[in-house]
């Protein structure tokens, strides 16, 4: 069991093996697939009871409550700000649920394959059932305001699924004669479709009409500096010139504004003449301060002395927002 890697349920179950008499597992009657492979078949038994009765469980939500009760501001009352009453409260409640969880059933049953350490079959039982009426007893004055319980609440799983198929390397022989595909008739109706819908890609090569150029920048920006600006379907791109020196190492940042908007950055950044040197749609690292949709071109060395260009854009134009735009050099 322990050569089974990168497979969280078994993980977690084997966490669990530090609390006593909570997990029991066993190794059952070997089976055979419909393929041949002898598999060995390993059986989990969860006790649901000794589980949420442990302190241990206790501690875990009484921890993972505080949060959430500290984001109440005191609503509740001092009371629910002190970890040990919560932790009180906690084990009342989980002791009542622990006594009728004791009938309950949770099973996992593992098929492994001892020739690979691969799983090739999972089966899962579980039955529970729970009254949570004691839940009004708890609250005050409940006793006399009449409230029935809503009945016993039961789930019930019965899974079993058979994994035939693992990730490998496979050979593939291509044909030796095939007919090459004819793209122009995609392109068209692609282009109309994009065309009829009002909506272009940002990063196709055939996006602009022209490149941008030194004498075409709107604005001027320098390293360091960070400018604004608002993207709309008026104004779908600004351009931003500035001067850098051969051998210079520049970081040039898009991000949006407001993330409410559905703005996805897109950055192009050309020499004087309209060449393109780089582009980015999403970072491709994790930088903080930098959202998931946000652009930046890292670490570009600049190849010769004299004025560059950024266009800022979106992904699919028209998107509409605010940006901010950031130019800095090592």
């Amino acid at each position: 069991i322990n050569d089974i890697q990168n497979f969280p349920l078994l993980e977690a179950l084997q966490a669990l093996n530090e609390l006593p008499g909570v997990v029991i597992w066993s190794r059952g009657e070997d089976m055979t697939l419909e393929d041949g492979r002898t598999v060995a078949v390993f059986t989990f038994d969860l006790d649901l009871a000794s589980l949420v009765g442990s302190q241990e469980f206790v501690n875990a939500l009484s921890e993972a409550l505080l949060p959430l009760v500290a984001q109440m501001g005191g609503e509740g009352g001092d009371m629910f700000s002190d970890p040990s009453t919560i932790s009180f409260i906690l084990s009342l409640v989980l002791s009542q649920l622990s006594d009728q969880l004791s009938a309950s059933t949770a099973q996992l049953s593992v098929w492994i394959s001892p020739e690979d350490n691969l799983i090739y079959g999972l089966s899962s039982v579980v039955d529970v059932t729970l009254d949570l009426g004691f839940l009004m007893s708890l609250a005050p004055g409940a006793a006399d305001s009449g409230s029935a319980s809503t009945g016993p609440i039961t789930f019930a799983l019965d899974f079993q699924a058979v994994l035939d198929q693992h990730n490998g390397s496979f050979t593939v022989e291509a044909p030796a004669e095939f007919e090459p595909l004819d793209t122009s008739s995609l392109n068209f109706d692609l282009s109309n479709i994009l065309e009829n819908a009002g909506v272009s890609l940002g990063g196709g090569e055939d996006a602009e009409p022209s490149a941008p150029t030194a004498d075409t920048a709107e604005f001027d920006i320098t390293a360091g500096q960070e400018s604004t600006g608002a993207l709309s379907d008026s104004n779908p791109n600004d351009l931003y010139r500035f001067e850098g020196t051969a051998g210079s190492v520049v970081t040039i940042t898009m991000k949006k504004i407001d993330d409410s908007s559905n703005l996805d950055p897109y950055l192009k950044l050309y020499d004087a003449d309209g060449n393109l040197l780089a582009e980015n749609d999403d970072a491709t690292d994790v930088v903080e301060g930098l959202g998931f949709l946000d652009s930046q071109i890292a670490q570009f060395t600049l190849p010769s002395d004299g004025s560059y260009v950024i266009e800022v854009s979106a992904l699919f134009i028209p998107d509409n927002g605010d940006y901010s735009l950031l130019v800095e050099t090592d």
